[in-house]
């Protein structure tokens, strides 16, 4: 019999052996195995980008108007002819999901429909014209963020140590963005977020160290409500921002190893003091290296992810606020401050991108396992990028992932759609081209069988014990009572059997009477046969409470 928690390779032919009955998967769950159903292969195994629909040119290098001004002209020597994307996010407002913005190292923002409708218009067109942009900051752009509330007002943060707030013009009010709010830092500025609960105020990070609270109903004032400095330490630089509601912000350093939650409520700005946070999440120190880069809650508020530069994600439970991580997410080449990560909407898969030498987008499944100690690998490899890939992001309805790299060019994968749209000139020119379908498929990893272990009931101190936990059960007592407990030892072993809703009431009754001593003879023949006799009942919540 394996261990628990331990994961089984399963082999490809034993999927035509899956218990097909509700018997048989009851006799597997009673043997203490459940089965994880390939749910995995059923949605990211169909995720595809399609060549001519799917596979767009970001944004250009930055154009200048020749010496007499008649017409632009791209420059004669620039900077970066190839000029990276730093920041890729789909909107959050209901009815917009589908808007995408995209920011570059040339301080240009893009935003594209991505709706399936609007990119069947340019299907079969090669090749395509590079999304258009506007110029919003004299240096790069690291982070972009929506309004949670209103699909035309976002924020930028740039390196020319400010972040914006912009208003997009209305149809026939021209490309000309209306700014709304300018945020100054003492040095660059790299991460900005809206608070969820109030679409009014918004963060900023630096790496002059510090975090900003702002509001944009104040346009005409350039002080901060609350300033919170040294943030993580005195050399060190905020990289990334992530408010949970209206009063928590939660704080990731680059070089202390600390995420940190702070109580906006608080006026840090008054204190002389390094300012002290409510709450600490920590590096679990198996690496020098304790830097984290990006950070993300689920959409459910239970577990915030960390991607750290030790090439690990580490996932926290919100909920019990400990300080170590539940579970880390390996498998994928993270050493890179400019790699962002993303939480599906349902909160069951991670996606990442990966520095250079690796060029594709991990995808892992968070749920695939409930133990703590076992660390989690890809489950999926998005691959088509050939260079590193530096942002993802999940829309947020549908099964659509957008990724983008260092090739100036960004991919959105949806499910397979097979040949949807295409016509016979298209079909014919992409086959005399020479052209593949698809630009980027997914690579899976071989499917596994996962030892959940016991399942809890929904109440009571004693576990709904599978047979294989029978067996523990039964051994761990005959050898406890082997070498006559003490009467503590007894009442230890009893406590738990009494809170037990399976047991007859007649055996409470016996196990109660003061008649007979926790280490009499009677109870402790009792307590033997005691796991035998419980009824097992699986609760329906089995699924919340493994």
């Amino acid at each position: 019999m394996p261990p628990p928690n331990e994961a089984i390779p399963v082999p490809a032919t034993h999927f035509a052996t899956r218990p097909r009955s509700i018997c048989g998967l009851l006799r597997h769950r009673e043997s203490g195995r459940r089965m994880q159903w390939d749910s995995d292969g059923l949605h990211l195994g169909r995720l595809r980008c399609v060549a001519d629909r799917d596979e767009f040119p970001s944004i250009p290098a930055i154009e200048e108007p020749d010496d007499e001004g008649d017409e632009p002209r791209q420059q004669q020597a620039p900077a970066n002819p190839m000029p990276p994307t730093y920041c890729l996010r789909f909107c959050p407002v209901p009815g917009s999901h589908e808007l995408l913005g995209i920011a570059n190292e040339d301080g240009r923002v893009a935003f594209q429909d991505t709706s399936i409708a609007a990119r069947m218009k340019e299907y079969g067109k090669r090749p395509k014209e590079p999304v258009h942009a506007i110029q919003l900051h004299k240096n790069a752009i690291y982070d972009l963020d929506w309004r949670p509330t209103d699909a035309a007002v976002f924020a930028t943060a740039s390196g020319d140590q400010t972040a914006r707030v912009w208003s997009i013009p209305e149809a026939g009010g021209g490309d000309q963005m209306k700014e709304v709010k300018a945020c100054s830092h003492e040095k660059s500025v790299k991460s900005v977020r809206f608070c969820p609960d109030n679409p009014f105020v918004l963060a900023t990070g630096s790496r002059d160290g510090a975090i900003r609270v702002w509001d944009t109903r104040t346009a005409g004032s350039a002080k901060s409500e609350n300033v919170i400095r040294p943030a993580h330490g005195a050399r060190g630089k905020v990289t990334d921002l992530v408010f949970l509601d209206n009063h928590s912000l939660l704080s990731s350093g680059d070089n202390d190893g600390v995420v940190k939650q702070w109580d906006l409520r608080r006026a840090y700005s008054r204190f002389k003091r390094d300012p002290l946070p409510r709450y600490r999440f920590l590096h679990p120190g198996t690496s020098g290296i304790n830097g984290f880069t990006s950070l993300r809650v689920d959409p459910h508020g239970r577990f915030l992810y960390a991607s750290c530069m030790d090439s690990s994600i580490y996932q926290f439970n919100l909920s019990t606020r400990e300080e170590r991580p539940d579970r880390r997410l390996v498998g994928a080449d993270l050493s890179n401050f400019y790699l962002r990560m993303a939480v599906s909407p349902d909160g069951r898969y991670v996606a990442s991108g990966a520095a250079a030498g690796d060029c594709t987008v991990h995808v892992w499944n968070v749920e695939l396992t409930n133990d703590s100690r076992a660390d989690a690998h890809p489950v999926a490899r998005l691959t088509g990028h050939d260079v590193e890939v530096t942002c993802v992001d999940w829309c947020g309805t549908g099964w659509k992932l957008a990724s983008c790299g260092d090739d100036v060019k960004h991919r959105l994968w949806e499910l397979d759609p097979g040949s949807l749209g295409e016509n016979a000139e298209a079909a014919v020119r992409r086959e005399e081209s020479g052209v593949e379908y698809y630009a980027g498929e997914v690579e899976m990893t071989p499917p596994t069988f996962v030892d959940k272990g016991p399942m809890r009931l929904q109440r009571g101190g004693f576990l709904a014990a599978p047979q294989r936990y029978k067996e523990e059960k039964q051994l761990e007592i005959k050898k406890t009572f082997a070498k006559r407990p003490s009467s503590s030892a007894a009442a230890g072993m009893l406590s738990p059997l009494l809170r037990t809703p399976g047991l007859k009431t007649g055996f409470k009754r016996k196990a109660r009477s003061s008649k007979s001593s926790p280490s009499s003879p009677k109870i402790l023949r009792f307590l033997e046969k005691a796991p035998k006799r419980l009824k097992i009942t699986p609760s329906p919540l089995s699924e919340h409470n493994r």
